[in-house]
C-alpha cells in the first residue's frame, strides 16, 4: 500500500531530481565525458528527458496516466541511473558545491511544468509520486552511500 509516509518520501524526488539535474547540466556545460564522449552522454540525457516530457504532455486524464504508468516509471528510472552515473564519474566537491546555484535547463523547466500540470489531475500527484518511487529510492540509496 502506498502510505502517506511513502508519499512524503516520494515528494523528495523533485528535490533530489533538481539537485542531480543541476549536476548533469554542469557536466553538459563543461563537456565532460560520459559514455564514450560528452556528446553521447548529453544526447542520452536529452533523449530521455524529451521522451518523458512528450509522454507527460499527452496525459490529460487520470485514466491516461494509469495507462502510461509503466512507461513513465521506466523513464524516471533511466534518468535516475543516468544521474547516478554522472555523479560517479564527476565525484568532485567543487561540482557538488555549485550544483544548487546552477540554473535549470529548458528541458528541466519543461519537465517541471508538465509534472505540475499532471499534479492538477485528480489523483495525479499521488500517481506520479508512486511512479517515481523506484527512481527516488535509487537516488536516495546512492546519496546515502556517498555520504558514508
Amino acid at each position: 500500500m502506498f502510505t502517506r509516509k511513502t508519499a512524503k518520501c516520494c515528494s523528495l524526488f523533485l528535490l533530489v531530481f533538481r539537485r542531480m539535474m543541476g549536476l548533469i547540466f554542469i557536466i553538459f556545460s563543461m563537456g565532460a565525458c560520459g559514455y564514450n564522449s560528452s556528446e553521447e552522454f548529453q544526447e542520452e540525457g536529452e533523449a530521455i528527458m524529451s521522451t518523458l516530457i512528450k509522454e507527460l504532455h499527452q496525459i490529460n486524464r487520470r485514466e491516461e496516466l494509469l495507462v502510461a504508468q509503466d512507461r513513465l516509471e521506466r523513464y524516471f528510472e533511466k534518468l535516475a541511473d543516468l544521474m547516478i552515473m554522472a555523479q560517479k564519474f564527476h565525484n568532485n566537491p567543487v561540482l557538488k558545491k555549485n550544483v544548487l546555484s546552477t540554473p535549470l535547463s529548458d528541458l528541466n523547466e519543461q519537465l517541471r511544468i508538465e509534472l505540475a500540470r499532471i499534479y492538477q489531475i485528480d489523483g495525479g500527484r499521488l500517481l506520479i509520486e508512486k511512479i517515481q518511487y523506484k527512481a527516488l529510492q535509487k537516488l536516495v540509496l546512492f546519496e546515502k552511500q556517498n555520504q558514508l
